[in-house]
């Protein structure tokens, strides 16, 4: 044979590590080329009916076109891994671009005016061109691992996989998008396909001068160099026929087949490529059948690809740094089965929009996170047999599938026939089929066999083992034309007692009081450093934080801009989410939609708290204020942006309303940073007698937000034909809070502390570690253990069903109150009202709390005396003209129920130290979202459809079914009322963050600016600038 044994091959004085910075843009370079082939495959998908016109063919010929591409991969599928694992990337690179280029050529000369009348001779030269790129999709969906081997260390394997293969996403995402937006109508066709042309052709020229070698001169890890002395020994041996070779490659595709669990992946990953692949090629027919527009299908589809590529590079971060490769596999592929049902589900109605968007949302970023991972994974269970062999089998399984399942879908269904719900609109030269009845067959077939991988899939980790055991030379001095990143993985150095006491002095016995060296054993166990210089940076950072508790407590008066911006940034969010609410009939009326599609609408932002609020917890745990803010602000500007051009493109209706979606579900990923960040804040900048206060504020910026938003926008809205100008202040507005943020936040933190208990808790915290993945770990564990204390139930409840019924009353005012023939400007009056309040009520409760230490009494007070007024808000509701008692229950319940927010927030964080405040606060509001998400489904099903009589006459308009919210929205007070009465009963909390805090003594300086010195070097509390205090790049 060619080797011998693994440890042998890795024991050659050659096997030097070296990771190259050129490795980005090698597979950058593959990404392009990956996507345009992608590219060309989808992008007739979209517009096939103009395709159908222009070509005066039918769409059977073009469904078989977009097939060529599975065929193609199914029977050169097993050569292309072999010329992949032979040649390199360099090779496939060249090729498929070569190929991509001569489609786009034949796509050119295929729509040229004089073969107009040659129709066989145009579909001829689309097949051709077709068959052409298809050879290139093989090479370019196989090479992804193999890159990944060949130019990246270990730990950044499955990164540099997602990225590769992530091109291919990229591309199909263009063609659905921009597709039916150059393609108007079948007269298009020409111009579209030069455009395609010079996509191919830049990706032609950029691959030609960047990629001139296959291979880095220096291997980058273990694993790389076995594969390249493999080959070494084959193109060594003298005996070596090419028939021995295709016999040695045979025998390694054979080997994966043996292990059952490898089959059982296979089949999973086949099934979910091919159900994607069948999904891309009729998705215009599937949803143009049940009455959706092209442009409509095209959003679908991008909105599917942009989340699963957001999704992507966060589940391929998440197992590069914890490892857990095989159970991110199974959790992804499961949910990802979910969102295939649920799409297959709202098939069967008519006019469901949002449930569309939100379900091919859902399938994407679940989908996508598999397909990398499954590939490394496998990779990983079949160590040493070459990476594009298990990527190769993979894909061809799938490709095979994808044949199968399009071929049963359009044999499966039937024509589509105009009907009382669904209206197809697939133009004159189709022959519509419903897809309905295959789909959920597919979607059963998927659901059985992502349970039986979720419980039977058993894979080993192979090659990190290898890695592991095997021993390597590593070479530190570097001295090559490549630019040179990590080289080296060394131990951290630990800091003994002896250099501990050198540094601190005799008061080092503070830092042991907390757990420092503990911590730092914690750190090295949790994280593995790749970076000789961040090593002896921590080492160093663990020096000075030892002897941290002697610095001096400053508060400085910048604190006081950074709480107004983040106020700000709040208030435009809370603007954003309920500027709908009060002008409900009027935005019905201009998109043409109804009260509950905006309610849906509306409801994302609860919706998006509770899925993203883990992540969100760990972001803001992890991340300064200052990065939040300016990723809220950015957040905003691109909802405006959204907002307006819904009103102001030439699309049509479902194209309007998408975008308005679109935008308030950008916006709504805004809202847990803005609702969680004022908790850290407050810590990291306000000292312990202010922090209730600063809370307080931050969070008044919400409701500053929904005050001014009830007031002002009856007013601007008067009519429906206002709602485009009402966007633009939405524009306006969302710009001038990035400018204020952009231009103000400029420091993560303080450079000195501003409370014994922010020195205790933030810099115990980042000595853990900086890694994104502990900090997930640690959220998990932290979140568990906040869930353990059987007080922390309580408060969790009560505050999770008081703010929850508060966003659900916000949400509704408008509709409950013209069902009782209150008018809009009275239901913003009634909104303002109870906000500003509210604002009031939060900040003479945070002043109080602060001055008298009385957290917890002040607490449960509030929430009693906000039960009441929402007792006497539902009762109201049952008599006519009671416009002052509203008034007065309004002012009540904002004034109460919003007073006890910040005193929540603050009095979770007490009673749960030392688990992170952002966890606590994170707990807290998704529990009032979810709460939020359940009750307004659970109002609208309750309510009955509201009829004029003798007291009450609707004034929601003729676009409107009003419907009367009286006996849900008591039954909400019964609720609140009880909730209160075992909260004041059985609550019982302790303050353990202040009696943390008291242990320690650190000396207090007086209030002062920040120095010019200490802001240019932004220093965290520490002499030295370790990697976790450096200053953000965001």
């Amino acid at each position: 044979m060619c080797c011998t044994n693994l440890s042998e091959m890795a024991q050659k004085p050659k096997d030097r590590h070296r990771a190259y910075s050129v490795r980005w843009l090698i597979v950058l370079i593959l990404a392009l080329v990956n996507g345009s082939n992608a590219y060309l495959w989808i992008s007739f998908a979209p517009v096939a009916d103009h395709f159908v016109a222009f070509y005066s063919t039918n769409e059977q010929f073009l469904n078989w076109a977009l097939l060529i591409f599975p065929i193609t991969t199914v029977l050169f599928g097993l050569p292309a891994t072999f010329l992949v694992d032979y040649f390199g990337v360099r090779f496939v690179i060249l090729a498929s671009v070569t190929m991509n280029l001569l489609c786009g050529l034949l796509r050119v000369m295929s729509s040229m005016a004089f073969l107009s009348s040659f129709v066989g001779g145009r579909l001829a030269l689309i097949i051709v061109g077709q068959l052409m790129a298809s050879f290139a999709q093989p090479l370019c969906m196989f090479t992804p691992v193999k890159l990944a081997l060949d130019w990246f260390p270990e730990n950044q394997h499955t990164i540099a996989n997602t990225l590769g293969s992530l091109g291919n996403t990229v591309g199909i995402l263009i063609g659905s998008a921009i597709a039916p937006l150059l393609v108007q109508r079948p007269q298009d066709i020409p111009v579209f396909n030069y455009i395609s042309l010079g996509i191919v052709g830049f990706g032609f020229i950029v691959s030609c001068i960047v990629v001139r070698t296959g291979k880095p001169p220096t291997p980058p890890s273990t694993a790389a160099s076995v594969s390249d002395q493999v080959h070494q020994r084959w193109a060594q041996s003298e005996n070596t026929s090419v028939l021995q070779r295709l016999k040695y490659f045979v025998s390694q595709c054979i080997e994966p087949l043996r292990s059952a669990s490898f089959c059982l992946l296979m089949l999973a990953f086949a099934c979910g490529l091919a159900y994607f692949t069948t999904l891309s090629t009729l998705f215009q027919q599937m949803l143009c059948t049940k009455g959706y527009s092209n442009q409509f299908a095209g959003l679908c589809g991008s909105l599917m690809i942009v989340t699963g590529l957001i999704a992507s590079a966060f589940s391929a971060i998440f197992a590069d740094r914890t490892g857990l490769l095989l159970e991110a596999v199974q959790v992804c592929y499961t949910l990802a089965i979910v969102g295939a049902v649920g799409f297959g589900l709202t098939l069967w109605f008519s006019h469901q929009t949002i449930s569309t968007m939100f379900c091919v949302c859902w399938l994407g970023a679940w989908g996508f996170s598999q397909y990398s991972l499954a590939l490394e994974l496998a990779a990983e269970a079949t160590f040493p047999v070459p990476e594009s062999i298990t990527s190769g089998l993979l894909i061809i399984v799938g490709q095979i599938l994808s044949v199968v399942f399009v071929s049963f879908m359009q044999a499966a269904a039937p024509i589509a026939t105009p009907n009382m719900p669904f209206t197809p609109t697939c133009g004159p030269a189709a022959t519509p089929q419903d897809y309905g009845i295959p789909n959920l067959v597919l979607c059963a077939i998927l659901v059985v066999i992502a349970i039986v991988q979720l419980f039977c899939l058993r894979l080993p980790y192979k090659r990190r083992d290898a890695c592991k055991n095997l021993p390597s030379v590593v070479n530190l001095n570097v001295n090559s034309v490549f630019p040179v990143e990590s080289t080296a993985i060394i131990e951290t150095p630990t800091v003994t007692e002896a250099e501990r006491g050198a540094a601190c002095g005799p008061t080092e016995t503070a830092a042991s009081v907390y757990g420092v060296s503990k911590l730092s054993q914690m750190s090295s166990h949790f994280v593995t450093k790749s970076d000789n210089k961040n090593n002896n940076d921590d080492y160093e950072a663990e020096k000075s934080n030892a002897c941290l508790f002697q610095s001096e407590i400053k508060s400085y008066r910048f604190r006081w801009l950074i709480v107004i911006t983040l106020a700000s940034v709040s208030g435009t969010n809370a603007f954003l989410w309920l500027s709908m609410a009060p002008v409900t009939n009027h935005y019905v009326q201009f998109y043409a939609t109804t009260e509950n599609t905006l309610n849906w609408i509306q409801l994302s932002f609860s919706l998006t708290l509770v899925l993203l609020g883990p992540l969100t917890c760990v972001i803001v745990d992890k991340w300064s204020t200052r990065t939040v803010i300016l990723l809220s602000a950015v957040l905003h500007a691109i909802c405006g942006v959204c907002r307006a051009l819904s009103s102001a493109l030439p699309v049509s209706e479902e194209g309007r309303l998408a975008l308005l979606a679109l935008g308030q579900v950008i916006a709504s990923v805004a809202e847990p940073f803005c609702l969680f960040a004022p908790t850290k804040m407050a810590l990291a900048w306000f000292p312990d007698s202010e922090r209730t206060a600063a809370n307080g504020m931050a969070n008044f910026g919400n409701l500053l937000g929904g005050m001014m938003t009830n007031a002002i926008t009856p007013f601007v809205v008067r009519q429906s034909h206002d709602i485009p100008r009402y966007n633009y202040i939405c524009l306006g507005v969302t710009t001038l809070i990035l400018i204020e943020a952009v231009t103000i936040i400029r420091y993560r933190y303080p450079p000195k502390p501003p409370s014994k208990s922010a020195v205790v808790t933030l810099q115990k915290r980042d000595l853990v570690t900086d890694s994104v993945s502990h900090r997930m770990a640690m959220f998990v564990v932290e979140a568990w253990r906040s869930l353990h204390i059987g007080g922390f139930w309580i408060l969790l409840t009560s505050f999770g069903f008081s703010v929850g019924y508060f966003t659900v009353f916000n949400t509704l005012i408008e509709q409950i109150l013209c069902a009782k023939g209150y008018a809009n400007s009275f239901a913003g009056l009634g909104g303002s009202v109870m906000i500003a309040s509210a604002a009031v009520g939060t900040i003479l409760s945070g002043v109080f709390a602060d001055r008298t230490g009385l957290l917890f009494e002040a607490l449960k007070v509030c929430f009693l005396l906000s039960s009441l007024g929402c007792v006497g808000l539902g009762m109201a509701l049952w008599f006519p003209d009671q416009k002052a008692v509203l008034l007065l229950c309004l002012a009540w319940l904002g004034g109460f129920g919003f007073a006890q927010y910040s005193l929540a927030l603050e009095m979770a964080a007490e009673a749960t130290y030392p688990v992170p405040e952002s966890i606590t606060t994170g707990l807290l509001i998704m529990a009032s979202q979810l709460v939020a998400s359940v009750l307004l489904p659970v109002m609208q099903k309750l309510a009955p459809i509201a009829k004029p009589n003798a007291y009450f006459h609707p004034v929601c308009g003729p676009d409107s079914s009003p419907l009367d919210y009286a006996v849900p929205n008591l039954v909400c007070s019964a609720l609140y009322v009880l909730i209160a009465i075992v909260q004041v009963t059985f609550l019982r909390l302790s303050y353990f963050r202040r009696l943390a805090a008291q242990n320690v003594q650190i000396p207090i300086s007086a209030v002062e600016q920040i120095p010019a010195e200490d802001t240019s070097r932004h220093k965290y509390w520490s002499n030295l600038e370790a990697p976790v205090l450096r200053r953000a790049s965001l």
